[in-house]
């Protein structure tokens, strides 16, 4: 077992008090033995043998002393991990969970091999080799925003993984239809409990909508909306749904993508996860504002106004925008800085990263396109685990990690992506691995042509007429 940094200093002390002791006991007792005086000098060496083994005792214990507090200190700061409910305003990049938040308060990451019970680790090690990603600078010669510009070409097959959206209605009445939403909950205590929440895929908005579901689909056109304006619309069959999740697959999606991808490769522990530098509070404090939301004991009755509606939304995100729109005296929006960085000095190392890191060289790709991103050592195996955002040195809130924006395994087998704008991550790869994803429980997932059109109109099928 490793011993902590203050247990081996401690045990640098007793090691001289140890070799003292052993050496006036030794003295004391050759002295008992030659001695042919009286009875006055062996009782003076007898008590210079008694303080020795005294000496000898008190060296054990002051070495057995801070190497019991040194382990005992370990345990308990390995097992305190500051958990807090948390909300910002902004796009859910992960499925709300129980994690805390990794590493301890004020730790800045991502400059060298994470520390994990005492133990140093290369996961999600920071990586300036930007040689890494030159492999994939071919895909800046196709057509900006077309598949192949997202990942590259000359794979086998190409498959297009839908991000989940949540969707909700009231137990009682099992529909919004013919429900006022903005005075259903008056006087509920738990509004939690007074709905029916769950995850949905896209054919199930489909199904809901009376749309089809393909894999050039759109979000909005499936629940014939506006781009941008679908969050809360409510289908025939009395299903309200949210809108999807730019730029970020969700936790559990990848997670489960990652056991498939990891199937597909021969490196599936040794890979490049590349992290938009462009997520608040990354490379600087800039944009890293956290919202808690603290409810009280119950929700007062919302306003009767027409916008009142999306104070009905049950998610964490949604209650909170709606506590600042309506300014509902059950719940306080308190603005806080995020941990561990400094608002006043918005420079790089002010964020999540270390100065070291935050200063370094960017993989770019695109040019001017804004897309440059921070290199991290992570193989598919690692974002099996659902758990990853407890270790990942660019996470500080395991509600909403930011998943990789590109994701490859070192022997090139495949790549998976997420653009930034898209509600979609795409993945190239062999036929057996897009086969296989496509089947995967916990994955939506359609195989895609490489010229499909993913634009906002390139939803043909369900244009509206």
């Amino acid at each position: 077992m490793k011993l902590s940094t203050d247990a081996r200093r401690f045990l640098r002390i007793p090691v001289i008090v140890t070799t003292l002791g052993a050496v006036i006991a030794a003295g004391a007792w050759i002295w008992n033995i030659a001695s042919c005086c009286g009875d006055g000098a062996n009782i003076g060496a007898r008590m210079l043998v008694l303080l020795g083994l005294a000496m000898l005792t008190g060296a054990a214990l002051e070495a057995l002393l801070p190497v019991v507090v040194g382990l005992q200190r370990e345990k308990w700061l390995n097992s305190v991990q500051p958990k807090r409910k948390i909300a910002s305003l902004g796009r859910r990049c992960a499925t709300p969970g129980e994690n805390g938040y990794p590493g301890t308060p004020g730790q800045k990451a991502g400059g060298g091999p994470q520390v994990e019970n005492g133990v140093m680790s290369e996961r999600f090690a920071w990586v300036p080799d930007l040689d890494r990603g030159e492999w994939l600078r071919p895909m800046e010669a196709e057509p900006w925003g077309s598949i192949l510009s997202i990942v590259p070409r000359g794979f086998e097959a190409y498959a297009r993984v839908f991000h989940p959206v949540d969707r909700d209605r009231p137990r009682e009445t099992r529909t919004w239809q013919g429900v006022d939403q903005a005075a259903y909950f008056t006087g509920v205590g738990d509004i939690e409990a007074s709905l029916e929440t769950e995850p949905a895929t896209w054919a199930q908005a489909a199904a809901s909508f009376g749309t089809t579901m393909h894999a050039q689909a759109q979000y909005a056109r499936l629940v014939r909306g506006n781009y941008g304006e679908v969050d809360g619309v409510i289908s025939a069959d009395g299903w309200r749904y949210s809108d999807t999740s730019e730029g970020c697959l969700d936790t559990a999606s990848l997670a489960a993508a990652s056991a498939v991808l990891a199937r597909h490769t021969t490196t599936p522990d040794a890979g490049v996860a590349a992290i938009w530098e462009g997520w608040g509070g990354l490379v600087s404090s800039t944009g890293a504002a956290r919202f808690v939301l603290e409810l009280g004991e119950e929700w007062p009755a919302p306003d009767t106004d027409e916008d009142a509606v999306r104070v009905t939304v049950p998610s964490l995100r949604e209650r909170l925008t709606a506590a600042l729109r309506q300014g509902l005296t059950g719940a306080h929006a308190v603005l806080k800085d995020r941990r561990g960085l400094a608002p006043n000095d918005p420079g790089p190392g002010s964020g999540l990263l270390s100065q070291e890191v935050a200063a370094g060289p960017r993989f770019e790709l695109h040019g001017s396109s804004g897309r440059r991103y921070v290199l991290f050592e992570a193989g598919a195996g690692e974002f099996a685990d659902a758990a990853w955002p407890t270790r990942a040195p660019w996470v500080d809130d395991a509600v909403r990690a930011h998943s990789p924006s590109i994701l490859w395994p070192d022997d090139h087998a495949w790549v998976l992506a997420t653009e930034i704008d898209f509600d979609s991550t795409l993945v190239a790869g062999t036929t057996a691995l897009v086969r296989e994803l496509v089947r995967t429980p916990g994955v939506e997932a359609l195989p895609i042509r490489t010229d499909a059109d993913l634009t906002w109109d390139g939803d043909t099928l369900n244009r509206p007429q």
